[in-house]
């Protein structure tokens, strides 16, 4: 894993590609966003994580880094499965391909446009995934489109020989970003973020 994040690190020096900065929670990058549905983030208990963050023992649970490309608006997550995620003996959980495929579709919208929540998601296992091996997420945002944006995902061992999974998944737009459709004659609500 170390040799293709040093390999994306250089990427983020010359070809526009972007180092996701990780988060235990999502609060520190949602503030500020109207949340759907009434949803307000009304804990201020600093211990609370997100799932792909649920344990801090080095190496045990999602080992990941997501790297972005807004221009082309794909990202590429290298994810090493922990003993944690153990599913049938030596093989990564399932759930776990999930979770890891929903937070890095989540991420991609976010970054992508402004995406916030996961409306449907869908995924086609291939071959199980070794506890401890690189899995390699390629997600491409496919199309934007009524407020909501579609994303594709192939999940492959590093040498691209193995598939493990394909997913798809459609995210909304946070209400925030709502703002201009629904006052046409006013200027930009200011949502987009510079992405250095």
């Amino acid at each position: 894993m170390l040799s293709l994040y040093h390999e994306f690190l250089e990427k983020t020096k010359t070809d526009d590609w972007v180092k996701v900065p990780s988060f235990k929670s999502n609060r520190h990058h949602i503030q500020g966003f109207k949340l759907p549905l009434g949803l307000e983030v009304t804990s201020d208990k600093n211990d609370w994580r997100i799932i792909t963050r649920c344990t801090e023992v080095e190496g045990q649970g999602y080992e990941y880094v997501i790297f972005f490309h807004p221009r082309e608006k794909k990202s590429v997550c290298l994810f090493q499965p922990g003993p944690y995620l153990e599913g049938i003996p030596g093989f990564a959980h399932g759930g776990s391909l999930a979770t890891m495929t929903d937070e890095a579709f989540s991420k991609t919208a976010y970054l992508a446009g402004e995406g916030l929540f996961t409306l449907n998601f869908s995924i086609k296992y291939k071959n199980f995934v070794p506890v401890g091996s690189l899995a390699v997420l390629n997600i491409n945002v496919e199309k934007i489109e009524d407020q909501k944006m579609y994303l594709s995902c192939i999940i492959q061992s590093r040498d691209q020989q193995t598939v493990y999974a394909k997913a798809s998944g459609k995210e909304v737009f946070s209400s925030r970003c709502s703002w201009k459709k629904s006052h046409p004659n006013k200027s930009d609500c200011g949502c987009r973020r510079a992405h250095h």
